[in-house]
C-alpha cells in the first residue's frame, strides 16, 4: 500500500534518517545525505523557516523523500544557497508516484505554498515536470525559468592515476612541475581526520574568506556554515562521505578543499588558498589529490560544481547543465505571475515599437 506523511519536526526525522541516507547513496546524490542537510537545517536555515519533508512509503519501505522547507510561502530545498541538486529522491521506477504524493502533501499543508523552487537541478531531471502535475483540481503548475550554470565533471570509471595523467597532456606536465616545486619546499597533503577537523576547518574558512574579501565576501560561507560543516563532519568523515584535504608547508595550511561523496560520485564543494602561492597552483594540486584518492576508492565521477571557471576544464572531460527555476501552483499566485509576465511582455513590445520609430 502506498502512503505518505509530512514531516515537520527534526525529532521525527531520526526515524527516517537511515533509509533516507540509503536512497541518497543509491542515487549517487552526495548533498542529499541527511547528515549534510540536517546540519544545514540546524545551523544555516532562515530563522522563521518551517520544515517540510515528505516521506513516501510502500507498506513499511521508504521509496521516496522530498527534503524541503517553507520560507514564508515558498517551498525551497534544504541546503538552499550552499549546495545544488537537492530534489526529491525516489527508488527507480517510482518517481511519478513519489511526485504525486509529494504534491498532495504540500498542497494539503497549511499555509499552502504559493511557489516551490528547484535550485541547480540537472537539465535532464524528471522532477520539474513531475512536480508541476497533480495540484488541486487536476490543474498544472507554471514554471518560471531562472539562471543556468555549467557544471564540469570528470569520469573516473576504469581509470588509474597513471592513465588519467597520461591523457591530460600539457596540463598534467604543468601540474607535475607545481607538485615537484611544492614538495621541494616541504609541502605535504593531508586528508583531515575527524579529530583534526575543527582546526582544519578554521584554516579552510580563513583561506576562503581571504580570497573573497576583495570581491565583497564569500557568498557561501555565510553565518552558521562553518558550524554546519563541523556538525556534518561528525557523521561523514569516518567513511569518506566528507573529505577535507589540506596542503601544508612547514605546518601552515596554504590551501584546503572540501569534497562530499555518495555512491561513487564526488562533489567538489568549496576550496581556498593563500594567494601568495598562486604560482604553485595549490588548489589545482588539491583537486588532483582528490581525483587520485577517488580513483583508489573506486569512485566513478567527480562533479566540479556549478560554474565554468577555466581551471575546472583542465580536469573535466564532460559537463552537466544546472537549472534554477520556480514552480508556481495554480491559484492566486499563478494568476499574479501570469499578469506580471503579460505586462512585462507588453512593455517590451511597446519599447521595441518606440525604438523602431525613432530609428526610422
Amino acid at each position: 500500500m502506498l502512503w505518505s506523511k509530512l514531516v515537520i519536526d527534526v525529532a521525527s526525522v531520526a526515524l527516517i534518517a537511515a533509509p533516507w541516507d540509503a536512497l541518497a547513496v543509491s542515487l549517487k546524490k552526495p548533498y542529499a545525505a541527511p547528515a549534510w542537510l540536517l546540519a544545514w537545517w540546524r545551523h544555516v536555515a532562515p530563522k522563521n523557516a518551517e520544515l517540510r519533508i515528505v516521506a513516501v512509503y510502500d507498506d513499511a519501505k521508504l521509496i521516496g523523500l522530498a527534503p524541503f522547507y517553507l520560507d514564508g510561502k515558498t517551498l525551497r530545498p534544504l541546503g538552499a544557497g550552499i549546495c545544488v541538486e537537492i530534489e526529491p529522491l525516489s527508488v527507480e521506477g517510482r518517481e511519478s508516484e513519489v511526485a504525486e504524493r509529494t504534491v498532495a502533501e504540500f498542497s494539503a499543508a497549511r499555509p499552502r505554498p504559493q511557489a516551490m523552487t528547484l535550485e541547480g537541478v540537472k537539465e535532464f531531471s524528471p522532477w520539474p515536470a513531475l512536480l508541476m502535475r497533480g495540484w488541486p483540481g487536476g490543474r498544472t503548475a507554471m514554471r518560471a525559468a531562472g539562471k543556468t550554470f555549467p557544471a564540469p565533471l570528470l569520469n573516473l570509471a576504469k581509470k588509474t592515476a597513471e592513465n588519467w595523467h597520461h591523457g591530460r597532456g600539457g596540463n598534467s606536465r604543468e601540474l607535475a612541475r607545481c607538485r615537484r616545486r611544492l614538495k621541494e619546499l616541504g609541502a605535504v597533503v593531508e586528508l583531515v581526520s575527524e579529530g583534526d577537523f575543527t582546526t582544519a576547518l578554521r584554516s579552510f574558512a580563513e583561506l576562503h574568506a581571504a580570497r573573497w574579501s576583495a570581491k565583497g565576501g564569500s557568498g557561501v560561507l555565510q553565518n552558521g556554515v562553518e558550524e554546519m560543516l563541523a556538525d556534518a563532519a561528525k557523521a561523514m568523515t569516518s567513511d569518506g562521505r566528507m573529505r577535507l584535504y589540506a596542503l601544508k608547508v612547514d605546518g601552515k595550511t596554504i590551501a584546503s578543499a572540501i569534497f562530499v561523496a555518495a555512491g561513487g560520485e564526488i562533489s567538489y564543494w568549496l576550496g581556498g588558498h593563500d594567494d601568495a602561492w598562486n604560482n604553485r597552483s595549490p588548489s589545482k594540486v588539491l583537486v588532483a589529490e582528490a581525483i587520485e584518492d577517488g580513483i583508489k576508492r573506486g569512485d566513478c565521477v567527480l562533479d566540479l560544481g556549478p560554474g565554468g571557471q577555466s581551471y575546472k576544464y583542465e580536469f573535466a572531460d564532460g559537463e552537466n547543465t544546472l537549472n534554477w527555476m520556480t514552480i508556481i501552483p495554480p491559484g492566486r499566485a499563478q494568476v499574479i505571475a501570469l499578469g506580471r509576465r503579460f505586462a512585462s511582455g507588453c512593455r517590451r513590445r511597446v519599447q521595441h515599437a518606440i525604438s523602431s520609430l525613432l530609428a526610422s
